[in-house]
């Protein structure tokens, strides 16, 4: 379990939201819509692992510096090249970790969308508010990655399948949403009713392939100790976190 010092929380992960700002429930997120000004936030677009270390590839503004913080307070930084590619690299470590996400342009500091979770295994994902996580990098398809839920018991699953193909998922046997993968082969489908505490049997059904998991969805425990907190369950890796909007929202990621 991994336990971070409350004073670091507000440095990092609450800096946008006070601690009695309103639960969001969980809800497909839009785009933000191009506009002038507008930057792309920096993301991490591929990890591996070599005898140097954990090495993140990202994007940026070209040029731009890009900085991942901790809730320790420690921080690495980069800088994006001429074609707005970057890279840093980092020990490994035992336990789960938690990242913001950030870059400069001008006078404007932009912060990337969610937060970035490295895992033991070093597989990255990102965290996204009211919204399913994202496996960084590639993965066989069709597959569950994550699954999210809150306190409330809306949830999305989220995973990849081939490019542009109809998903159904069933909860306990029952039919509870519809989507599409993208043309980048990766989906996150909210579910159209919540789920009770317990354990519970996610499928889905894509192109004639399923795939399961088996999720407990007990609401998470108050973060009194921290903006995150981890544990092992028998689906995955289990991660609490605190959203932006004050709220609780808990990922598993799948093994």
């Amino acid at each position: 379990m991994v336990r971070v010092p409350i004073p670091i929380v507000a440095a990092l992960l609450l800096s946008a939201c006070g601690a009695q700002a309103p639960r969001v429930p969980i809800a497909p997120k839009k785009e933000p819509a191009a506009e002038a000004g507008y930057v792309t936030p920096p993301m991490v677009t591929r990890i591996e692992t070599t005898a140097a270390g954990v090495i993140l590839t990202g994007s940026a503004p070209a040029g731009a510096p890009v900085r991942l913080a901790s809730p320790d307070g420690a921080s690495l930084s980069a800088a994006a090249d001429g074609k707005g590619l970057w890279r840093l690299t980092m020990a490994p470590s035992p336990s789960p970790r938690l990242f913001g996400l950030s870059t400069i342009q001008g006078k404007r500091t932009i912060q990337a969308q969610g937060y970035l979770l490295l895992t033991p295994q070093d597989l990255a994902y990102q965290l996204r508010a009211g919204a399913g996580a994202i496996r960084v990098g590639a993965v066989a398809a069709p597959a569950i990655t994550a699954f999210d839920f809150d306190r409330e018991g809306a949830a999305v699953v989220s995973g990849v399948a081939q490019a542009g193909t109809a998903i159904t998922v069933r909860a306990d046997g029952r039919q509870s949403a519809d989507g599409r993968a993208s043309a980048e082969g990766r989906f996150a489908i909210s579910l159209t009713q919540p789920l009770s505490p317990g354990v519970h049997t996610i499928k889905i059904f894509n192109d004639g392939a399923e795939n399961s998991a088996t999720i407990d969805t007990s609401p998470a425990a108050p973060l009194a100790e921290g903006p995150f907190r981890s544990s092992s369950t028998a689906a995955g890796l289990r991660v609490d976190w605190m959203t932006p909007g004050g709220g609780v929202q808990s990922t598993v990621i799948i093994k």
